[in-house]
């Protein structure tokens, strides 16, 4: 059909996708590659996957997944990938590509603490490996999360250290500075619809000034503005900021073919749009600071852990100000892997690793399901003693007490933390953790009570008992489960779901399309 005209104006063809992005070589394969670690037992010891989308075959930049993996490690740059969990290092420079399905990230020991020091806590007796053992895997431990990373100052990745970056703002002062001295949009050069984007957000502000992260501010002022620093934001068309919040993609140096480190787009997530319009294009000139912009790569990273941290095992972990390891219980990595999250998103509890069957279940099951303490509280209808002890007119502890309903941090009209009306937020926070631990008291006393009188003689205790056994053998020796059996082993592993093939495919009991990928 011909053009419409006019001899007032021309009305355009509608827009397509432009040519660039029809044409793209960006990847359409959903292919990942997988980082684990040496010292935990198969299938337990993922750490997370990245998709293989830096060449056409399916390859991973090198040095953007090693410095990902030594981030998680606390910061060990002299880790290496390797093929085995006790072999030596790949044969690969920091600018080739990752092919293969997986590979073991490998930290060196300390002097300190030898390989086995650490013993390994999922290792079954007869492969447990003496602790003075050259060829014991190093049980190096994890950061759980962002909140509780150090950041290496004065001890970033070599090609971090090596990349260019550009001037501050000039000085000037103001919520313009960022507009005028990036113009448009860092990745797309749009100058209209763009935001002023925080580098490290400032939902981490309190992060950001126990790292002293302010010093990296803008040297013509001091950076006095703390997060708010022009040094920690750049212009992102909003889509684009959006994107960025939502960690659908990094920013990470890399060479081109000249020899030269730049700073590029790195895609994390499935997107053939974003892929093709971003992924490996460089950045137009920056003026932040690149310790903000290696502090936002981290934040982004941290959150693949969490399918490490939820699968129900002890871990050994690397907290904030501490220079040791701790093994720390399923249930709190379970939370740790749900702390990025907005607090509306967070899940209440990680998978019970033995549930009685929904028919059989009593008030367990039900404080199990629902939300935190708050919720709880909130619950009218509990046909169980605990209904009668919540619904008591006051709760007292240590001679302070307070009305039901007006339990701080339960009622909306309470003053928050930081609001201006709350004069000692110190001293807030302290009863609100005693009340807490009150209403905690309650509910674990009335579900012991009603386990003791559901399950008096302990036959569905000794039957779970007996069913763990089963699921301890399977994983241990490596076997596999036919389709009888596999919604069996899912509930006695804690996963209660009614697409058991499909989650035992992703664990590798059952070889499927899905598991081939990965």
């Amino acid at each position: 059909m011909a053009e419409e005209q006019d001899s007032r104006y021309h009305l355009r063809p509608a827009q397509n996708l432009h040519n660039h992005i029809v044409s793209s070589q960006y990847p359409n394969s959903s292919r990942r590659i997988s980082f684990l670690h040496p010292a935990y037992r198969r299938f337990n010891n993922v750490l997370f996957r990245m998709f293989a989308v830096d060449s056409p075959e399916g390859g991973l930049h090198h040095a953007t997944a090693r410095i990902a993996c030594a981030i998680i490690a606390g910061n060990r740059w002299d880790g290496f990938f390797s093929r085995t969990p006790t072999g030596l290092p790949i044969d690969a420079a920091d600018d080739d590509l990752l092919t293969d399905a997986e590979y073991y990230f490998i930290v060196p020991s300390a002097v300190s603490s030898t390989p086995a020091a650490i013993p390994n806590v999922n290792a079954s007796p007869s492969t447990a490996v003496s602790s003075t053992h050259d060829s014991a895997p190093y049980m190096y431990p994890v950061v759980p999360g962002f909140k509780e990373w150090m950041f290496p100052h004065d001890d970033l990745p070599t090609t971090w250290k090596e990349v260019e970056i550009h001037g501050s703002s000039g000085g000037r002062l103001g919520s313009d500075a960022v507009a005028l001295r990036d113009i448009s949009c860092r990745m797309t050069a749009y100058g209209e619809g763009c935001d002023n984007s925080h580098l490290c957000p400032l939902t981490e502000m309190l992060w950001y000034q126990e790292n002293r992260m302010d010093q990296y501010g803008d040297l013509n002022r001091g950076g006095r503005q703390g997060i708010n620093d022009p040094s920690n934001i750049m212009l992102l068309r909003t889509d684009l900021h959006r994107a960025w919040d939502k960690m659908q993609f990094v920013h990470t140096p890399k060479r081109s073919s000249t020899g030269r480190l730049e700073f590029v787009s790195h895609v994390l997530v499935y997107s053939k749009e974003l892929g093709d319009l971003y992924h490996n294009a460089r950045l137009h000139r920056l003026g932040v600071a690149r310790e903000c912009l290696f502090a936002r790569f981290a934040w982004t990273i941290f959150p693949l852990l969490s399918g490490f941290l939820q699968q129900g095992h002890d871990r050994y972990l690397l907290r904030a100000n501490s220079d040791t390891s701790e093994l720390v219980s399923a249930d709190e990595c379970f939370r740790c892997g749900d702390s990025w999250k907005p607090a509306n998103q967070r899940t209440s509890r990680p998978p019970s690793p033995a549930k009685r069957p929904r028919a059989d279940a009593g008030i367990d099951e039900e404080l199990e399901d629902d939300g935190g303490p708050a919720a709880k509280c909130a619950r009218q209808a509990l046909n169980t003693d605990l209904s009668k002890l919540i619904r008591t007119s006051e709760l007292t502890t240590e001679g302070k007490s307070y009305p039901q309903r007006e339990i701080p941090g339960l009622n909306t009209s309470q003053s928050t933390i930081n609001g201006s009306n709350h004069p000692d937020s110190t001293q807030f926070l302290d009863e609100w953790a005693k009340e807490r631990a009150t209403i905690e008291g309650l509910y674990k006393s009335a579900l012991a009570a009603e386990r003791a009188r559901s399950d008096p003689d302990g036959r569905w205790r000794k039957h779970m008992e007996t069913e763990q056994q089963w699921v301890d053998e399977i994983l241990e020796h490596g076997g596999g489960v036919d389709a009888r059996e596999m919604s069996r082993f899912m509930r006695a592993w804690g996963q209660d779901t009614a697409d058991d093939e499909q989650r035992a495919c992703c664990i590798g009991l059952l070889e499927c399309e899905c598991n081939s990928r990965m």
